[in-house]
C-alpha cells in the first residue's frame, strides 16, 4: 500500500479530525499535508492496520497543532514584550 492508497482510505477521517481542532480551515488542510509529507517517510506505516493507521496520522496532527499553538504563544510573548519596550 502507498501513500495515495492511504490517503483515499483516511482523507475523510483525517480532514475532519483536522478541522475539529484547527482554528481555521487553511489550517486544518495545512495539518493535513503535513501528516501525509511525514507518512511518504514513514515506509512501515503502510502494514499498519487501518486502525493504527488512523490513530498515527490522528497523533502527528494533534502534535503538529500543539507545535504551532506553542510557537505562536512565544511569537506573541515576543510582541508583548516589544510593544512594553516602546512605551
Amino acid at each position: 500500500m502507498q501513500v495515495c492508497d492511504l490517503y483515499e482510505n483516511l482523507k475523510d477521517d483525517v480532514q475532519r479530525y483536522a478541522r475539529s481542532i484547527a482554528k481555521h480551515a487553511y489550517e486544518a488542510d495545512d495539518l493535513v499535508q503535513d501528516a501525509f509529507m511525514k507518512a511518504i517517510k514513514e515506509p512501515n506505516l503502510a502494514a499498519l492496520p487501518l486502525h493504527k493507521q488512523k490513530a498515527w496520522f490522528f497523533r502527528v496532527i494533534k502534535n503538529r497543532m500543539i507545535d504551532i499553538s506553542r510557537r505562536e504563544k512565544r511569537l506573541v510573548s515576543w510582541e508583548d514584550d516589544l510593544d512594553v519596550a516602546e512605551l
